[in-house]
């Protein structure tokens, strides 16, 4: 939700050379095709050895992050409940009670990863239109998507470069 309400932090970086401003989230073809959505290609022709490396990079990623989740709800059956039934702020606080939690485990457990915490930054109303408008632009997603595309062939050919024998 904080997409939409316009409380992401910028997170400048570049992508085959374009930069872009705002972080981004791995979904499928359910959800829409926004600028800080990447989305699988629903089609890779079998001749398309990029698009079908992006789709399956992609997905890969997807699936690292539902298990991630899985961890979590596994240990807090909060995180059973539907969320379109709770209110966005509740449900940040929650999520972010149990990644807490989480990360307090594993630090007793000598296994923590220490990560910088970014504060959100504070709303502006008259921003909030304009965002949502970027937000939901379909040629900044096409261009995106593209974009991860050719720098994922990039940096398979960089690797192929190095290691002659894989």
């Amino acid at each position: 939700m904080c997409v939409v309400m316009s409380s992401e932090p910028q997170c400048p970086f570049m992508v085959n050379g374009v930069e872009y401003k705002l972080g981004y989230y791995l979904g499928d073809e359910i959800y829409p095709r926004w600028a800080t959505i990447v989305k699988s290609l629903q089609h890779s022709p079998e001749n398309d050895l990029k698009r079908r490396q992006f789709k399956r990079a992609q997905e890969a990623a997807r699936k690292d992050v539902e298990r991630a989740f899985g961890v979590l709800k596994g240990k807090w059956k909060i995180l059973h409940r539907p969320a379109k039934q709770m209110h966005p702020q509740s449900l940040r606080k929650i999520m972010h009670a149990c990644i807490i939690l989480h990360s307090m485990i594993l630090k007793w457990a000598g296994q923590a990863i220490l990560l910088e915490h970014i504060e959100d930054p504070p709303s502006d109303e008259q921003l909030e239109e304009v965002i949502l408008c970027q937000l939901r632009s379909r040629t900044t997603h096409d261009n995106f998507r593209a974009d991860l595309i050719e720098h994922l062939e990039h940096l398979s050919q960089q690797y192929n470069a190095n290691n002659p024998n894989n």
